[in-house]
């Protein structure tokens, strides 16, 4: 490699290295997000102030483009040839935001903008899978509580299998139990379906062990499939079966207080290096270690076959636990911004709806991207030069040879989508 004699030198000429948030704009246009945003909102008491859509699509705009938190919401107001064709006349600073934030806290209703991205993405599809998982975020905060592993917040998040989108999230403080109010949370997330979609299956650790679920669930005809806690009585059973398929048995067991009777799938897993072990649990263990097998249980009502049953369990890892990885890595939920814990609580949903936005956008992206994290879309798609042109009442974006194939197809496919009936007219 050998550096060829250069000189730097400045241009007046609007230029942008993300033209192809353009397709962006073309999405949110076509779903006429901005305005159910503005009627969700609070009234605003000047025709002049900053819209509750300009706030919220500001940092969608820029946590598409890359920002990890409320300052990066320079990505736009430092590219005036990106705000001129995404059509932003101003954008909020990152002060402004944090005062936006803690102002409608209470009365900006995320959940509504959740469900309808998932109605969107639902097309045909009626019968839901819900997967509910905890997740820590650490904070530097002062007012955060402790947990487990230092101050910060545990929301619970609800997740949809189906289309991978978020339905309801509800942000807790730090030294709130994973297990906590998760029975509510479940009816909350169901109460935020989509008119005529069901809920037809439930998949939840062991925070979700608990008879109130597990009755209801039973009484209300919803498959679950849920992570078993190794209590005394339990072990008792487990210890005494005889009979084993392929690792694999069921057996019937009931919770002190349940209403109903269900069954566990009981699994065992040959210890790797052949010792014998001690049999080893307590009350909230979820697996015994004894003699040469590890032994795990998931209560269920599903009719699946036990093989059918772990891997439909088992793939909440992906459709839940690596979801909410995503939002937190790529979404800038990994770090909340204020101290106001209900102006957080506002700022995680935004992170979540600009999740649930990019999971519809990736149905309208070429084939190559559908399965594409944040990061592969920002560098082919989004992060694309462009010079900005104003001729004749137009604007033209004159984007680089390379890439303008990737941003018309988007955009053609935009056009042409029909969400009600999942596909390309």
């Amino acid at each position: 490699m050998k550096i060829i004699p250069y000189k730097l030198s400045t241009t007046k000429e609007l230029i942008t290295s993300r033209s192809g948030l353009i397709c962006l704009a073309e999405l949110i246009d076509k779903i006429n997000l901005s305005t159910m945003i503005d009627n969700i909102g609070r009234e605003l008491k000047s025709n002049n102030a900053i819209k509750h859509s300009e706030y919220i699509l500001s940092y969608v705009f820029a946590l598409h483009a890359g920002a990890d938190n409320l300052s990066d919401l320079s990505i736009l107001t430092k590219d005036k040839a990106l705000m001129q064709i995404l059509g932003f006349a101003r954008a909020p600073t990152a002060s402004a935001f944090g005062k936006w934030l803690k102002k409608n806290s209470e009365s900006l209703i995320v959940d509504k903008l959740l469900s309808y991205l998932l109605e969107l993405s639902l097309g045909k599809c009626k019968k839901v899978t819900l997967d509910i998982d905890a997740t820590y975020i650490l904070s530097f905060n002062k007012d955060a509580l402790y947990g487990y592993i230092g101050k910060g917040y545990m929301p619970m998040i609800g997740t949809i299998a189906e289309t991978s989108q978020i339905i309801a999230i509800d942000f807790r403080e730090g030294n709130v139990a994973p297990s906590k109010d998760n029975h509510q949370f479940i009816k909350d997330c169901r109460d935020n379906l989509p008119k005529d979609i069901e809920l037809g299956g439930v998949r939840i650790d062991a925070a979700g062990y608990q008879h109130e679920i597990i009755d209801w669930l039973i009484d209300e005809k919803i498959d679950f499939a849920i992570r078993a806690k190794m209590h005394k009585s339990l072990r008792e059973q487990v210890l005494d079966i005889n009979k084993w398929d392929n690792d694999k048995t069921r057996i019937i067991h009931t919770m002190q207080d349940s209403k109903h009777s269900f069954e566990l799938v009981i699994q065992r897993t040959l210890i790797d290096d052949g010792q014998l072990e001690l049999c080893i649990s307590d009350e909230t263990s979820e697996n015994i270690s004894c003699g040469r097998y590890i032994y795990r249980a998931i209560a269920t009502n599903s009719k699946k076959d036990n093989d059918a049953l772990v891997a439909w369990y088992n793939q909440r890892a992906d459709d839940s636990e690596n979801r909410i990885k995503d939002l937190k890595l790529d979404f800038g939920a990994n770090k909340m911004p204020c101290k106001d814990f209900d102006a957080n609580s506002l700022y995680i949903n935004i992170c979540a709806l600009a999740y649930n936005i990019f999971q519809v956008f990736k149905l309208v992206l070429p084939q190559e991207y559908n399965n594409s994290r944040l990061k592969k879309v920002s560098s082919f798609v989004y992060h694309n030069a462009a010079k900005i042109i104003s001729h004749a009442r137009l604007i033209v974006v004159k984007v680089q040879e390379s890439a303008i194939d990737v941003i018309t197809t988007t955009i053609e496919n935009i056009k042409k989508y029909d969400f009600k009936q999942h596909f390309l007219k």
